[in-house]
Formats: C-alpha cells, sequence, structure tokens
C-alpha cells in the first residue's frame, strides 16, 4: 500500500514538475491565435477579434501568475507595466503598418515571446514565486489535477474491504 502511494506521488511529481517552472507564452500565444484567426482587411486585423484574444492573454498572465496579478491590482508591481511599455516599443518599431504582413513577422512574433519573459521576471520581482504560482494554479486554476491528486489521497486512505471492523 505504501509503494502505491509513494508511486502515485512520484507520478504526480512528475506531471507537475513541467509546469512548475515553464514560462507561460501569454502574449506569443494570444497574438499566434489573432493572426490565424482574426480577418484582415486592407492590411488591418479586425479590432474586436484581435482585442478578444488580447483580452486571453490578459487573463493567461492572471491566471499563470496569481501573485503577480495580485500585486500589480495593489500598485505594487511597476514591472508589469514595464513589460507593456516594452511590448508597445517592440510593434512600434516592428511593424510596418501591415497587420497581414505583421503577422508573418518573426522579429513581431519575437515582440510577444520577449513581453511573456519579461511578465516571469516581473513575477519574481514581485514577490512571486513560479512553484508558488505553480501551488496556486494547482488548487485554483488546474481543477483537473486537483481532482486526480485529491482522488490519489482519498483512494490511498480508504481502507481495504480485507479489515474488518467490529
Amino acid at each position: 500500500m505504501i509503494r502505491r502511494i509513494g508511486a502515485f506521488f512520484l507520478f504526480a511529481t512528475i506531471l507537475l514538475s513541467g509546469s512548475l517552472f515553464a514560462e507561460a507564452a501569454c502574449s506569443s500565444n494570444a497574438y499566434a491565435y489573432a493572426c490565424a484567426n482574426c480577418a484582415i482587411t486592407g492590411g488591418k486585423m479586425n479590432e474586436a477579434c484581435y482585442d478578444k484574444y488580447i483580452d486571453g492573454g490578459v487573463e493567461c498572465v492572471a491566471t499563470s501568475y496569481p501573485l503577480l496579478a495580485v500585486a500589480y491590482n495593489s500598485g505594487k508591481c511597476p514591472q508589469a507595466d514595464e513589460c507593456q511599455r516594452n511590448l508597445e516599443i517592440c510593434k512600434a518599431v516592428t511593424s510596418d503598418g501591415n497587420d497581414k504582413t505583421d503577422c508573418s513577422l518573426p522579429a513581431m512574433q519575437d515582440c510577444y515571446v520577449e513581453a511573456d519573459a519579461c511578465m516571469a521576471a516581473a513575477s519574481s520581482k514581485c514577490g512571486g514565486d513560479q512553484a508558488a504560482d505553480a501551488a496556486i494554479n494547482i488548487c485554483a486554476g488546474g481543477p483537473t489535477l486537483g481532482l486526480i491528486l485529491l482522488f490519489g489521497f482519498v483512494r490511498s486512505r480508504k481502507p481495504s474491504s480485507s479489515t474488518k471492523t467490529e
């Protein structure tokens, strides 16, 4: 029984280890999805569609780095504002004004990748910690994995059918 519990927690640790230290690709994924899915007419991307994907990227940052989000909302993380400014500067320097062309430019995608790296660094500077953020995500944002861990814990504590009760 102990061996089974140990094997379960080893398996759970292996599953989690990649997510504990992975950098979220929120901005770069949001931009890539917008480029792939939003209509571009006359060199301009549909603004409502673009905003939908970018808003999803912002939500991704908040759920990937919950401690950063709390610090930022409390006015205690100017580094996040710096990331946004740097992204806007990068886009301005890289863009040729045509969204269709911009979507095909690796340099434009790099702007968003750099924004993701900046947010990961900002999370560390604003009192966040990737391992703590991952733990919060397991409890709040990772319901499937949370249920798996809970089921494993409950199952390991369940008395076996061979145990007699008097």
